[in-house]
């Protein structure tokens, strides 16, 4: 089975409800200013970019500029509604610590000193580059590392380069990869970007340190609340009580690294006590009879001593999500990136979900639906010189030659990358040199760990190029800075979503670049024209690209699309409402019927239709034959987490706050009026025993590393004794961005550098830090 890159996890290249109120802040103004009357001289169409759920909005310009944003009410995605994060991209547009012009560095690395360049000036300086490396070394030198909506150009680039082994996408390595391996190996397929979960119409709902209310994807909230309306039961389970315990019908707090402990026990009483759904098990799974004597030690009891949560709690749980299958959920966390064993855990996810039979079932897992639009009329990359020349040298991919990872795992990684393994790869300079690296959208300063590795790695660079919006950590160290307009300023290419309501959005200019910036499509446009290969960009920026799509698809799709900003496969049948007095049957049967007449069905199985899955037996592998071929256990197994040597040091994990992406957004002005700095979350009886109060000033220490910048310490029961929690993104030591500049610690600093032997993903919090007083 051969997996290319464009054709798994197609999503990869990839809260507050919105106020509509009639008046609204001036977007230059600081926020108390006068507030100025809303009366819009135009109104263009987008999709949001300040995180990468994407989702479709409404822009209202009035004197030139952006005013307002506003969830476009015609979506499927996001149905109107957009988060404090998608509210707040004017601040983004309008940041004066944005990049504002091409800049080519006059210091030392990681001294932030350029001089500013004309556009013409940039491109030469990046096409000499680029033509030294691959002339010195080869093209399978360059490397790649990118992520948001621009991936398709900064890719194609990469191709045209000769590059076709070292590039990675991060959201594999540092946040979907054993998540979705987990699941690829059970079910021939990933959960991809855009998760297949049908929340709102499940009746029970487990979510396994999936943060829902935090994480903040607004169509995935939307669906959870509409869950809660319907009486949906809610059991959460993490080490920490974050706000969606808080609308939990049961929290459970668990020890860190145990979960799979706790997914095995529940599926040793669905075995056990005969809970399983037969007919689909027997239908359209394999290895259920290896299952049942290899789950037979993972019971309750001695799941409690491995995870705090009690024995009869488990069975409880266990026997009551069986009742309501298969209209029901186990979600699977979407960061797995956690203690090394995390695709063990997701396939004893996956598992259990295939016991409940919820498959392509309402309230369990959906199918995925697309609307196919034409790509943009460009010439194959493989025409050009630099990737013949690199098919001529047949170079291996550096990061599987560092890595022992299963056969159907390095395909994928093949297709996506491993974005951890690829800066060792530059660090070490094996199997052969990486002298060149494109960072498009990322910043590996904050999402790898040990940074230090990080630093040292880019020391062997010949050639560092950076793209981005604004002067990140990571630019300090680049020998050249290209600054992208934001999704704001640009069109891009036709977007079209896999998802249970499959639609096609579009992103279209607001206003003109603000400062002196180019959408990607524009930049890698001119860095091939000054290599001689502008034949293979025939389109000078998005536009050209955007209306080559678009120009080619069914007029009356052409037509609606310019109109309302979305197209999609209609009418689309309500969800269950099971808030009042009705027959849960009789609901599911009236959409399922509604389903029979739409032109997509996310429910095959529910409607009896033939399915088989991509997978070597066509079903649902519950015994994995590949894993066992590999030498890998063909059934999760359970691995106790590491534990601390030392007295006092506690475990650090880290995660989301609902009003920051990533490490994207901590200079967002509006952003850090709700949240400004990271606090260090310990347990009570922690403190005491460190004599630390609420409120104290604190520095995390491992071994000679001490964080520069102390913080606040929140002293909580709602974090588990010996465990520390801190929000990612903070730390920030770029002098370049005033508003987060040396706020917070930085989780990157002091996070695990282990991986996943079966996905070859980060895990980051096997980790063990003291806190001291500042």
């Amino acid at each position: 089975m051969q997996i290319k890159r464009r054709t798994f996890l197609k999503g990869a290249l990839a809260g507050s409800a919105l106020l509509s109120v009639p008046l609204i802040f001036d977007s230059k103004a600081q926020a108390r200013e006068e507030l100025k009357p809303y009366k819009p001289d135009k109104v263009t169409f987008n999709f949001c970019e300040m995180c990468f759920w994407n989702c479709t909005e409404k822009v209202f310009v009035n004197d030139g500029k952006v005013r307002k944003l506003e969830g476009n009410d015609k979506s499927p995605l996001n149905w109107g509604k957009l988060c404090a994060k998608g509210q707040a991209g004017i601040k983004t547009l309008y940041d004066d610590n944005r990049l504002k012009t091409p800049l080519i560095r006059v210091g030392e690395r990681g001294e932030g000193k350029w001089k500013k360049v004309s556009w013409e000036e940039a491109f030469e300086f990046a096409a000499k580059k680029f033509k030294e490396v691959i002339d010195k070394y080869g093209p399978e030198t360059i490397a790649l590392e990118m992520h948001g909506t621009g991936e398709p150009a900064i890719h194609r680039l990469f191709e045209v380069l000769g590059g076709t082994t070292n590039f990675a996408i991060p959201a594999y390595s540092q946040c979907t990869g054993s998540r979705d391996i987990g699941f690829y190996y059970t079910f021939g397929a990933a959960l991809g970007g855009h998760e297949p979960y049908d929340l709102s119409n499940s009746r029970y709902i487990i979510l396994i340190g999936r943060n829902e209310t935090e994480s903040l994807h607004v169509s995935e909230l939307y669906h959870f609340a509409k869950a809660i309306g319907n009486k949906a039961k809610i059991v959460y389970v993490d080490p920490r009580y974050t706000h969606t315990a808080a609308k939990a019908d049961k929290f459970l707090q668990i020890k860190p690294g145990t979960d799979t402990a706790f997914v095995l026990a529940l599926i040793n009483v669905m075995v056990t006590e005969d809970l399983i759904n037969h007919d689909f098990v027997e239908k359209y799974t394999t290895g259920y009879d290896k299952l049942k004597p290899h789950i037979v030690k993972y019971t309750p009891q001695w799941a409690e001593s491995q995870t705090g949560i009690k024995a009869d709690e488990i069975i409880q749980i266990a026997r009551e999500i069986s009742s309501f299958a298969p209209n029901c959920i186990i979600v699977p966390p979407r960061r797995s990136t956690r203690y090394g064993f995390d695709t063990q855990l997701s396939r004893a996810i996956a598992i259990a979900n295939a016991l409940l039979g919820n498959w392509f079932q309402p309230g369990g897992f959906f199918k995925a639906n697309k609307i196919k639009v034409p790509n943009a009329d460009m010439p194959d990359v493989e025409e050009s010189k630099y990737a013949q020349l690199a098919q001529q040298r047949n170079a291996a991919n550096a990061v599987l030659s560092l890595t022992n990872l299963p056969n159907t795992t390095q395909e994928i990684v093949g297709a996506l990358g491993l974005d951890n393994v690829l800066w060792e790869a530059i660090r070490t300079q094996k199997p052969y040199p990486i002298k060149a690296m494109i960072s498009y959208g990322t910043n590996p300063l904050f999402h790898n760990g040990d940074s230090n590795k990080i630093k040292e790695a880019i020391s062997k660079l010949d050639f560092y190029m950076v793209v981005d919006i604004l002067p990140w950590e990571h630019t300090l160290y680049a020998d050249i800075v290209f600054p992208e307009s934001t999704y704001l300023e640009k069109y891009d290419a036709l977007k079209s979503i896999s998802w249970k309501y499959p639609y096609v959005h579009f992103r279209e200019p607001a206003v003109d670049p603000v400062y002196d910036t180019k959408d990607i499509w524009a930049i890698v446009h001119g860095i091939a024209k000054h290599m001689g290969l502008g034949e293979f960009f025939p389109y000078k920026d998005a536009k050209g690209v955007f209306f080559s799509s678009l120009n080619q698809m069914p007029k009356d799709q052409r037509d609606k699309l310019l109109k309302d900003g979305v197209i999609s496969l209609g009418p689309i049948p309500e969800d269950v409402d099971l808030s009042g007095d009705i027959d849960p049957k009789v609901a599911y049967q009236k959409m399922l019927d509604a389903y029979k007449k739409a032109p997509f069905n996310p429910y095959p199985i529910a409607l009896g239709e033939d399915v088989s899955f991509n997978t070597g037996s066509g079903k649902i592998d519950i015994y994995c034959e590949s894993l066992k071929e590999g030498g890998f256990d063909p059934l999760p197994t359970y691995t106790p987490p590491n534990k601390s040597k030392k007295q006092n040091e506690f475990r650090l994990v880290f995660g989301r706050v609902a009003v920051h992406t990533h490490a994207r957004t901590q200079d967002n002005e509006w952003l850090l009026e709700h949240y400004d700095d990271n606090s260090v979350w310990i347990n009570p009886k922690d403190a005491k025993a460190i004599n630390i109060k609420d409120g104290d000033k604190v520095v995390l220490v491992k071994g000679n590393l001490k964080s520069p910048y102390p913080v606040k310490a929140k002293v909580t029961d709602k974090i588990i004794e010996g465990t520390i929690f801190i929000a990612h993104g903070w730390g920030r030591f770029s002098p370049y961005v005033t508003r987060c500049y040396k706020k917070g610690v930085s989780d990157a600093e002091f996070c695990s550098n282990d991986s996943d032997p079966l996905s070859g993903a980060a895990a980051f919090l096997n980790s063990f830090v003291s806190v001291e007083k500042a």
